[in-house]
């Protein structure tokens, strides 16, 4: 344990760093239910985000605007990130069902043949390359075990 906290302060990332501490905190001081509860609504979170995307419901606006306010240099990574979500999900969606596939098809490319988009993050990669079927598939599987453990939790709990 000593030795994971000493790589995660090498690391030097805050995002990390808070991340590991709230999850530390919610496992010394919650319940096994309330911690599914979290956990449910964590997986939840994770598997929305990117459909509200791909539906262009998500609140982009409202949240840069916000980002700007409490920080201007990391509201325009934020804002750099949306930019090049929103130029590969144009691209995704023009092979809804089954993507792309493989060989950087999904990527975004000038006239001069230079790529111009940033994938940063796996479910755009997953949506961009398989389609609405593989980013399905492949998330489901992170969130199924969780929703199981979430409905069988009296059973855990008294066991």
């Amino acid at each position: 344990n000593i030795y994971l906290f000493i790589i995660l302060i090498v690391c030097k990332s805050v995002g990390s760093f808070l991340y590991s501490f709230f999850g530390v905190s919610l496992m010394m001081f919650l319940n096994s239910r309330k911690i599914l509860i979290i956990s449910m609504i964590i997986a939840t979170t994770v598997l929305f985000y990117p459909l509200l995307k791909i539906t262009d419901v998500f609140p982009t606006e409202p949240i840069l605007n916000l980002a700007y306010k409490l920080d201007s240099e990391r509201a325009g990574s934020l804002e750099f990130r949306f930019d090049n979500e929103s130029i590969l999900l144009n691209k995704a969606n023009e092979k809804l069902y089954f993507g792309w596939g493989g060989g950087g098809r999904n990527r975004v490319y000038d006239e001069a043949g230079k790529d111009i988009s940033v994938s940063d993050g796996r479910w755009i990669i997953q949506y961009g390359q398989y389609g609405l079927v593989g980013f399905v598939f492949y998330f489901i599987l992170m969130y199924l075990p969780v929703l199981r453990a979430f409905r069988n939790s009296k059973s855990i709990i008294n066991s």
